[in-house]
């Protein structure tokens, strides 16, 4: 033990003297290639002369750019041997200049909602980079798609438009998996990152996120841990907030709609003063009745899913009916939630700004409604919370020199769940309601990153912390706190990462590659009670990944990453220890005792990934394709392992003897891969983008998903991964005059998953006599959503969404099935 601990402590030093150095020498290189740069400046303005603020102005070719200021001025230096600007945002065509020798600008950009990935820069790669130019598959989805999209969190975008895994419940519940992984919803130790403007979300919940602050989604596919270490396995969702500057601008809306449903918001933003700019937010939601389930199933006909299977371990199968309640109003699904963001931005100088931000999210006595199969048996009673979250940040980003960005930033995030036991009243109509429990999580954290220029090439490194902190308690029906349970304790998790990040071109800028590495200590720390002390733990994990890029021509390129990714264990699977003496037939305490123990020596879950992919993409033809196919190693999940009769001294040194000793290993490896197609068509390429016609599908083929789990009772099996499809396709079609019209007609369609048939497995001898385990197969399902939009006299505009149009009953999780047919009138006043 002692020798690991002096091999990490050596490689920890190495690690930091080789980052210092790197640091030193390239802090030189920059000095003396200072002569070696120019500085271009100019005014970026629209066709009416009005200055656009926020516009990204970068040299082509490399990371350096900055945005645009209220006046829509800018200030660049560019490296010696480059000679193009590429201007770009969101709402209007992308520029590309030829510098020359001229240092002076003048730009004006056209409006546009034409989006083809031309001038798209990302930041879910931690550094702005051109999205044609990255190895990595990142999905990005503007406003244009998120206010075409009928959601009501950011589940719904996601699960609509980026061919992800949803798992869904009524009462704000939801989560998302990629690249099957299957979706979570709870815990600190998910497969699926979940960023806001590049840090932790502080959220574990999707359906807690103000959607209303939302410019961007950025949706990165793969592993990304040796960018931002835990949760990175699957992919990253980085969510980025308006960040608003020039003139004062916004909106206001009101929406009504079926089941009694109300939304009203407004955004605003712009500039206060010459260098002091906001974003402020705000919306209310109310679901005021329980909402309907589908009936008409033209799609569960169609595509004979009216029927689950139960698929036992022996392989016999047994087909259940899944057409429940066709029609039927789903109680307990009534909620009020609110929402809102504050902004502030100072331009401190030319160089160099600061932002400070906060949002919060909250929503009391949410009904979650029952499973359907017990409003069925007139057994129902629904469930209640109250959830609240708060989040803010500071940032501070500049220029140390020309090459060389720095930016620091500083963040808190909390969210707290309460759950309230509702029962029934003997002899009585009444329902009894108690606080049953009360979860809060917390996060701290800060990152500090250095981005550094050497003419075509980039190097980022930086350091990250992050401390969670969870608390859970239970209480009782008279009120009374329950002791915390020591196989399911107070904890607190705390990550130092250290990472550099390089990009790398060459053949004049045809080929990209990028190379990182990121090393993470992890201190896992159990909370102490009266019952049983404070314990603690830590490990490390080195995190290497590669990508690169090539460009074939101007429309088509190779691409290809390998990467590994990580979530952390389980605190009580790696640091715990629970003690149990046994007692004789008269109930004496005897010298035996059943043990639970932590395996200090427990890996971390981990996936070691590669994909390889070709992309096209013309403006002049309207098309955009790429097809990926990825193959993933998903090893040292944590099973539990139990050795009988064991007949050793206990671990505490308590002096009994243990009987059985429960502990923790990590499974073998399993396998999972599949394809990634994306195709658009813009039949608006044929005049010239003077209106939009586009044909757009999006999907995921899983091909094979397995992962080794613990399952209750049953002990280690290896099972289809949960709750993953093997087939997931977004598609539609939308066209926009790009004047004062717009409609969408878009689909999406979920192929079979598997999950855990609990009502089976545990449903006793009358149901289950040999005790099998199985698994329960979901049917497929197709859904349909339309949109209409007008604008009337430049600032009003009307919609009409129907939701579900064919009024499918159909679920993401099984027993807690999504609304019927829905209508939404929607008035939008732009200021």
């Amino acid at each position: 033990m002692r020798a690991k601990l002096s091999q990490q402590r050596i490689f920890v030093q190495g690690v930091f003297k080789f980052l210092l150095t790197f640091l030193l020498l390239f802090t030189i290189t920059i000095g003396l290639l200072k002569a070696q740069n120019r500085t271009v400046s100019g005014k970026v303005i629209d066709q009416k002369q009005q200055p656009i603020a926020g516009a990204t102005v970068v040299v082509k070719g490399t990371n350096l750019g900055v945005a645009t200021n209220a006046q829509g001025a800018f200030q660049l230096a560019v490296p010696q041997g480059k000679n193009k600007l590429l201007i770009s945002i969101l709402g209007y065509k992308s520029q590309e200049l030829l510098i020359g020798q001229q240092t002076q600008w003048n730009i004006t950009l056209e409006e546009s909602i034409i989006q083809l990935g031309e001038g798209v820069v990302v930041t879910a790669t931690r550094t702005k980079t051109d999205l044609q130019s990255l190895p990595q598959r990142v999905q990005v989805l503007d406003k244009n798609i998120i206010n075409n999209t009928i959601a009501n969190d950011v589940s719904d975008v996601l699960k609509k438009n980026a061919a992800v895994d949803v798992i869904q419940y009524p009462g704000l519940l939801s989560g998302v998996g990629m690249r099957g992984f299957r979706p979570e919803f709870s815990g600190v130790n998910q497969r699926t990152l979940l960023l806001i403007d590049g840090r932790p979300a502080g959220a574990t919940n999707l359906a807690l996120i103000d959607m209303n602050n939302i410019e961007r989604i950025e949706v990165l596919k793969g592993p990304a841990s040796a960018l931002y270490g835990s949760r990175a396995m699957g992919g990253v969702i980085n969510l980025i907030t308006k960040k608003s500057q020039g003139n004062i601008t916004g909106q206001v809306y009101a929406s009504v709609g079926s089941f009694n449903t109300t939304e009203t918001g407004l955004a605003l933003g712009g500039n206060i003063s010459k260098k002091l700019d906001f974003d402020l937010s705000f919306s209310n939601f109310s679901l005021g009745q329980d909402y309907r389930l589908g009936a008409n199933n033209i799609f569960r006909d169609a595509l004979g899913s009216g029927k689950a299977e139960r698929v036992n371990e022996n392989g016999e199968i047994t087909e259940i009916d899944d057409a429940r309640l066709d029609g039927g109003h789903y109680v307990g699904t009534q909620y009020n939630k609110y929402s809102g963001s504050l902004r502030l931005g100072y331009q401190i100088n030319e160089k160099w700004r600061a932002d400070i931000k906060g949002e919060r999210f909250f929503a009391n006595q949410v009904n979650t409604g029952p499973d359907i199969a017990n409003i069925i048996a007139n057994a129902a009673t629904p469930g209640l919370k109250d959830v609240d979250r708060y989040s803010t940040d500071v940032s501070i980003q500049g220029q140390l020199a020309p090459n060389n960005t720095l930016i620091a930033k500083a963040y808190l995030g909390v969210e707290n769940n309460i759950r309230y036991r509702v029962s029934s009243v003997a002899n009585s109509t009444a329902l009894n309601t108690y606080k049953s429990g009360d979860n809060n999580n917390r996060w701290v954290g800060g990152q500090i990153q250095d981005i550094i220029q050497l003419n075509a090439h980039t190097i980022t490194v930086g350091v990250d912390y992050q401390h969670i902190t969870q608390d859970n308690i239970s209480f009782s029906s008279t009120g009374e706190e329950n002791p915390v349970s020591i196989r399911r304790p107070n904890f607190t998790l705390g990550n130092l990462g250290i990472y550099a990040q390089g990009t790398l071109r060459f053949l004049e800028e045809r080929l990209t590659a990028t190379i990182g590495v990121r090393y993470e200590n992890i201190q896992y720390n159990i909370t102490g009670t009266d019952n049983f002390e404070s314990r603690n733990q830590n490990n490390q994990v080195l995190s290497p990944s590669l990508g690169l890029n090539f460009k074939i021509n101007e429309q088509l390129n190779l691409h290809g990453t390998f990467g590994t990714g990580f979530t952390t264990v389980g605190v009580f699977q790696i640091a715990g220890y629970d003690e149990r003496v046994l007692n004789d037939a008269n109930g004496n305490p005897t010298t035996n005792a059943d043990i639970w123990q932590g395996n200090a020596d427990l890996e971390n879950p981990q996936s070691t990934t590669f994909d390889v992919g070709i992309s096209f993409q013309s403006k002049k033809t309207g098309l955009n394709a790429d097809v990926t196919f990825f193959n993933t190693n998903f090893t040292n999940n944590v099973v539990a392992q139990v050795q009988t009769d064991a007949n050793i001294p206990t671990p505490s040194g308590s002096g009994n003897t243990v009987r059985n000793l429960n502990t923790y290993t990590n499974a073998a490896a399993t396998t999972l891969n599949g394809l990634e197609i994306v195709l658009s068509y813009d039949l608006g390429a044929l005049n010239n983008y003077k209106h939009s016609l586009k044909f757009f599908a999006n999907s995921t083929v899983i091909l094979e998903a397995l992962e080794i789990r613990d399952i209750f009772l049953r002990g280690e099996i290896q099972l289809e991964m949960h709750n993953v499809a093997d087939l997931t396709i977004n598609y539609g079609i939308r066209y926009d005059n790009l004047k004062w019209f717009s409609t969408q007609l878009s689909g999406r369609y979920v192929g079979h998953r598997f999950d855990t048939d609990w009502s089976y497995y545990l449903g006793g001898l009358t149901v289950n006599p040999n005790g099998d385990y199985a698994d329960i197969k979901y049917p497929s399902f197709m859904v349909l959503d339309y949109s209409l939009n007008f604008k009337v006299a430049g600032q009003h505009q009307i919609g009409l969404r129907i939701a579900n149009l064919t009024d499918e009953n159909y679920y993401e999780k099984r027993g807690f099935n999504l609304p019927g047919r829905a209508f939404y009138l929607r008035y939008t006043l732009s200021l």
